[in-house]
């Protein structure tokens, strides 16, 4: 019995050293400091916005096995209905982000939220903004975010329960929207621009001919809401140029999913006619955080478009909740896209002296788009068709030059896409003869700008911001929208000669002298055949 009694008081002594190697209690006073951070795409920054730290319960900090843990944990009056010992057991290995503990989390700020509610002095710490407050004792804190700035993209992080037993850093995560937009490349025409062919394709910009329909995909991001969110404000608003005009939506959807009927699609008139506001329920959002909502929007180049260089740029950007509880928004900056459009500018100049300008010249033009060919066509271009190499082209219109001073020789016409176009000459200007053959005219954009890589003040390139994930960034508006054409302030010069006139064209002064000489002829002839006679006669 003796030596069982000793057995069992050498291992209680065995165990009590054990317990005492492994826990070591550390020294009153010991304060820390809490760091409050952003992590994204792997960096860490500090948090911009403004925090109140509340203590929710205080303890030791002592070392089990090599970590730091929080024990004779006494928790603070205010919170002691929420954090029990049961609650206290069920948290203590759990993570910051782990449902239960956010759950947690969330009751206890409630507690912060109601009114009149007050905290021992030195147990609450309030407009914390640099990132990180020191001088904590060990226990249990709530962060909560107080003032989120609408200048910050993220959505607020609300509320944060964390243990300090150490220097401690809490990462918060962010979610945050973003917006793209696209033109969706059509297959006709457009052979001014590298991947013309390629229907379907995402560009920055295009070309396209006056009364075409231009579709544009807008990719714009949800953040992560709670579920219990509510009065949220998600809305994209698109905003045309003049040359364009709103031709309607196509589809709103996430993913495969039509999700048209849960948005409110606006189009004001009068001075704001040329915005589209699509604002998309809070169920959608509070239901599908981190997905994209895809936009297939149309719009109309119209005859207000501006021509050339220029060109008619269509923005978008969002706006929205980044903090559900006091409402704050935030505004993404503008994705740009471009539409081009051309013209053929002729001059007609004499051809011995192109200094001597001709009015009056009519042309008919002719383009490669079956869809622009005109209605109606004179009787004198046929079937309103020619060929040219292999491939058909269509009658559009006929122009004539000016015979007007400021504008003498010139004539236009204006809302072309790219691609090859023939000018035949249907009458020429008094005293000239008809030109026969068809002139070939290109429009194109300049060899450096194929693919229309349009460059901001700074030298980006547009759509290269838009590389970055949708979470990550929104691209920045393009300011400067220029592009080079082939032909920009630069006329085909066609000449005509003066004074000879081809068989069943020229002026009508030439013929009647051919016709006079003709009479003489024949007049001559006839003399001649009297002549002989009478000498017959007389003989």
């Amino acid at each position: 019995m003796k030596n069982k009694f000793k057995k069992l008081l050498a291992f209680a002594i065995f165990a009590i050293m054990a317990m005492a190697m492994a826990v070591t209690a550390m020294a009153d006073g010991t304060t820390y400091t809490l760091s409050i951070n952003y992590v994204k795409n792997n960096q860490s920054t500090p948090a911009k916005n403004t925090y109140s730290i509340y203590q929710i319960a205080s303890g030791n900090v002592e070392t089990l096995n090599g970590s730091q843990v929080l024990t004779n944990i006494s928790v603070n009056n205010e919170f002691a209905g929420v954090l029990t010992d049961a609650k206290l057991a069920e948290i203590e290995s759990l993570e910051t982000d782990n449902s239960v503990v956010v759950a947690l989390a969330k009751k206890l700020a409630a507690i912060t939220n109601a009114n009149g509610f007050t905290m021992e002095a030195g147990k609450m710490f309030t407009g914390v903004t640099s990132g990180s407050i020191a001088g904590l004792a060990p226990g249990y804190y709530l962060v909560k975010e107080t003032l989120h700035t609408s200048g910050d993209a993220s959505i607020a992080t609300k509320y944060i329960l964390t243990t300090v037993v150490d220097n401690t850093t809490v990462n918060l995560k962010t979610s945050e929207a973003g917006i793209t937009k696209k033109i969706i490349l059509e297959d006709k025409g457009l052979s001014g621009i590298t991947g013309a062919s390629d229907t379907g394709t995402l560009v920055d910009a295009n070309v396209a001919a006056i009364g075409d329909t231009i579709r544009y995909q807008i990719d714009s991001q949800i953040p992560e809401y709670p579920a219990d969110a509510t009065d949220l404000y998600y809305v994209i608003t698109d905003e045309m140029s003049a040359g364009l005009n709103y031709a309607g939506i196509e589809s709103i959807k996430i993913g495969t999913t039509d999700i048209g009927g849960s948005c409110t699609v606006t189009n004001p008139v009068g001075e704001n006619a040329k915005r589209v506001e699509i604002k998309v329920d809070n169920s959608i959002l509070v239901a599908n955080g981190g997905a994209t909502i895809t936009v297939i929007l149309k719009a109309e180049l119209n005859s207000n478009a501006q021509v050339g260089s220029n060109g008619n740029p269509n923005s978008v950007d969002l706006e929205y909740t980044n903090n559900w509880d006091t409402k704050e928004k935030h505004k993404t900056p503008k994705d740009t896209v471009i539409t081009y459009t051309g013209e053929l500018k002729i001059k007609k100049v004499d051809q011995d002296n192109q200094e001597t300008l001709l009015g009056g010249a009519e042309f008919a033009i002719y383009g490669p788009r079956e869809d622009k060919k005109a209605a109606d066509n004179p009787e004198a271009l046929e079937n309103g068709e020619i060929t040219k190499n292999g491939k058909t082209y269509y009658y559009y219109q006929t122009i004539t030059t000016s015979s007007e001073d400021a504008t003498k020789g010139t004539a236009t016409i204006a809302g072309l896409d790219a691609g090859t176009y023939y000018a035949k000459e249907t009458k020429a200007p008094d005293g000239y003869s008809l030109k026969t053959d068809e002139i070939e005219i290109v429009l194109s954009v300049a060899p450096n700008n194929a693919n229309c890589a349009l460059e901001n003040e700074s030298g980006v390139v547009a759509g290269s911001e838009n590389a970055e994930s949708l979470a990550a960034a929104n691209s920045t508006a393009v300011t400067n929208y220029q592009v080079t054409w082939n032909g920009d302030n630069d006329e085909t010069t066609i000449t005509n000669k003066k004074g000879t006139t081809l068989p069943g064209t020229g002026g009508m002064g030439t013929t009647i002298f051919t016709i006079g000489g003709i009479v003489l002829v024949a007049l001559a002839a006839l003399m001649f055949v009297v002549y002989m006679r009478k000498q017959k006669k007389q003989a």
